[in-house]
């Protein structure tokens, strides 16, 4: 669930409270703009090197638990942080608050990194469909988060509180995702696959069980390196096409939402303007999303040699999207769809 909470929680609080103070130089301003930008390149960046660092030192360090635990306490640690930096004024020291924010978004999303890849490692004990059910858990997720950033809009007073409550219900979310994971081992579904994947593990020829040991033995990491790169090589040349559909569809979803999204103005008062932008971009993007990994995993529409047809077609959402009322007082382009409903029906 915390995957998705940054960017709901940054969105009113740093943007329209934090960062609302431009200062003689005008550079608080340009803090604020383009804010959701950078906040994109800290999370994304850090997010993907470290599911990578964890992918390659899976069997070194330390144990799976460990590394949720730690993953969890330093997300704990940040989000406590950042509850006591919104009851304290930084208007006067706003660049240093800033930098302050972005180191703490790369450090959320180092450890998201770790705790994403270490969730699918779990998911995989189990059958194919249950890793579709993480990326699902995950847009559900986001609903309660953006439904939970409604209620804190309404529920608050002033934009510090507003803060406070939601900083807290992040860090509740966080508790309780390491209190359910505590349970995963010791459930009986999950230790049926689990010994399944064992005995799997044990049917491996006694030729390549005594090469490895040997390996071992004799300190050849380098050889044990290489075995694992020609492995993902194999792997790689043989998923290539379906790995670049996967690209495709993120670096779409990404360049998206939420630095797009987040910013197009409402045309009409369809809703009050401070919930536009909870309610048809984090709330309709996550539903929808869970909407289609439902369909995906019950009805499959494309194969895989042709799935990469909607894959392309769905490039064209990046330029439609910015000809909707995005950045309105800035823009240079005309708005072709200067019409709210249109722009939900988009979405």
């Amino acid at each position: 669930m915390y995957a998705i909470l940054q960017y709901c929680q940054h969105l009113n609080y740093f943007v329209d409270y934090k960062l609302n103070v431009t200062s003689s130089e005008g550079s608080t301003s340009a803090y604020r703009e383009y804010f959701l930008s950078y906040v994109g390149v800290a999370s994304k960046l850090p997010n993907v090197m470290f599911q990578a660092f964890n992918l390659a030192t899976q069997n070194s360090y330390c144990s799976l638990t460990f590394r949720i635990f730690a993953c969890i306490v330093l997300e704990v640690v940040i989000f406590a942080g950042t509850i006591a930096l919104a009851v304290i004024n930084t208007d006067s020291w706003v660049e240093i608050f800033f930098i302050i924010t972005m180191i703490s978004i790369v450090l959320i999303n180092m450890a998201n990194g770790v705790f994403q890849s270490c969730l699918y490692a779990v998911a995989a004990k189990l059958p194919m469909k249950y890793t579709n059910a993480v990326t699902t858990g995950l847009n559900i997720s986001g609903i309660f988060t953006a439904i939970a950033m409604i209620i804190a809009i309404a529920a608050s007073s002033t934009m510090v509180m507003e803060a406070v409550y939601y900083f807290s219900a992040s860090i509740l979310y966080l508790i309780i995702s390491f209190v359910t994971y505590i349970f995963v081992p010791n459930n009986a579904f999950f230790k049926h696959y689990q010994s399944l994947k064992s005995k799997e593990l044990e049917t491996e020829s006694p030729a390549e069980i005594n090469e490895n040991e040997n390996a071992i033995m004799q300190g050849n990491d380098d050889e044990s390196d290489n075995s694992k790169i020609r492995t993902w090589i194999k792997n790689t040349r043989g998923c290539w096409m379906q790995c670049a559909n996967v690209f495709v569809i993120y670096f779409v979803s990404l360049s998206i939402f939420p630095a797009i999204q987040a910013n197009i103005a409402p045309v009409s008062d369809i809703i009050n303007a401070e919930y536009f932008s909870p309610v048809f971009c984090f709330l309709s993007f996550n539903l929808f999303s869970m909407v289609g990994n439902l369909i995906a995993g019950r009805y499959k529409l494309f194969s895989k040699k042709t799935l990469w047809i909607p894959s392309v077609i769905r490039l064209l959402f990046i330029p439609i999207f910015l000809f909707c009322n995005y950045y309105p007082k800035q823009r240079k382009l005309p708005v072709l769809f200067d019409d709210d409903y249109s722009y939900i029906c988009i979405g």
